[in-house]
């Protein structure tokens, strides 16, 4: 035992977890239930559609346009998520960003998502998938011009 009062309780299953991240994960979870209570509160109830059996389902795939669109969104989510396996350690070799900062940058980064995921439609409604493309490609096209090299 590490000789603190919560030593019991994180060796007893098995890991050794600061109390901080305790806390954090009660933080998480609490904002969850939160999230579904105002969810359940606030969304009418809808009738369910009927039931789309497994197979007509998997038909779908045998449609090679909907496989290659399939496919490119399986690579482009897969790219996309593994970024953050890697994200911690290459911000902190290349710009020393750890700790709060790293923190810090991944919330800009979360927040420019979710604007970017939100306002994309409404973008596109507006002015078309062309433009919108155009503005969405700009940004990281431009990164490496615009940043300081070292």
């Amino acid at each position: 035992m590490r000789g603190d009062s919560h030593a019991g309780f994180y060796e007893s299953r098995g890991a050794q977890l600061p109390p901080a991240t305790h806390l954090s994960l009660v933080f998480v979870a609490v904002v969850g239930l939160v999230a579904l209570l105002g969810i359940l509160a606030t969304l009418p109830s809808l009738a369910l559609p009927p039931a789309v059996p497994l197979r007509a389902r998997f038909a779908l795939l045998g449609n090679r346009r909907v496989l290659a669109i399939v496919g490119v969104m399986l690579l482009a989510s897969a790219a996309s998520i593994s970024v953050y396996t890697y994200v911690a350690v290459v911000l902190a070799h290349t710009a020393h960003i750890t700790g709060t900062t790293l923190a810090a940058v991944l919330l800009v980064w979360g927040a420019g998502g979710a604007v970017g995921a939100f306002g994309s439609g409404a973008l596109t409604d507006r002015y078309g998938p062309g433009r919108t493309l155009l503005l969405a490609e700009t940004w990281p096209t431009s990164c490496p011009i615009i940043l300081p090299r070292r």
